[in-house]
């Protein structure tokens, strides 16, 4: 028993490891850039670049950038290209391919089925959409303004792996004491 609970405590600690800290800030930033332009992308200019393709006052004025996308028809959203979807496009692959790359030879906390299958497939997709220029439309809000939601699990891994100093002290000190 008293093998057990050294190995117990041992899983407790504190993690130290800079690679996997490292890796946590490398992937917020990557998301966190996608889901900012991906927010301004489809909040902004995709939807008013409808709306100016209807009023010709609005679309002779240059002092507001519009982005020459055909979202008016389905051929367009499905077949148009749009520059910063192709930035975020090669974004998201660097960073689906790196994370993949690092889950399987680096990271083993993120090495699991799951992940390996998500980030090929999310590669496979956002090379596809470089290649082909396929979904540009649906790209900005799939591969950019989805990615907010994927910020959070950061967050949570930090706290699964780097828990507050506090919240180690409390539970050190309350087992010293009952022991």
């Amino acid at each position: 028993e008293a093998n057990d609970n050294n190995n117990d405590n041992n899983n407790d600690a504190p993690c130290k490891r800079p690679d996997l800290f490292g890796f946590q800030m490398a992937s917020f930033a990557a998301l966190w850039f996608c889901g900012i332009l991906g927010f301004y992308l489809w909040h902004n200019n995709l939807h008013n670049h409808n709306n100016k393709h209807h009023n010709k006052h609005k679309h002779n004025n240059n002092n507001h950038k519009t982005i020459h996308f055909p979202a008016d028809t389905p051929e367009g959203r499905i077949f148009g290209r749009l520059p910063e979807a192709e930035l975020l496009a090669a974004v998201n692959f660097t960073f689906q391919f790196w994370d993949l790359i690092v889950a399987l030879f680096f990271i083993e906390e993120h090495g699991t089925a799951l992940l390996i299958m998500h980030h090929s497939i999310a590669a496979f997709v956002s090379w596809s959409s470089l290649e082909c220029q396929y979904l540009h439309y649906y790209g900005v809000f799939f591969l950019g303004l989805s990615e907010f939601s994927s910020i959070f699990l950061v967050f949570i891994d930090l706290t699964k792996y780097f828990p507050l100093m506090i919240a180690t002290t409390t539970t050190t000190s309350s087992t010293t004491a009952t022991t």
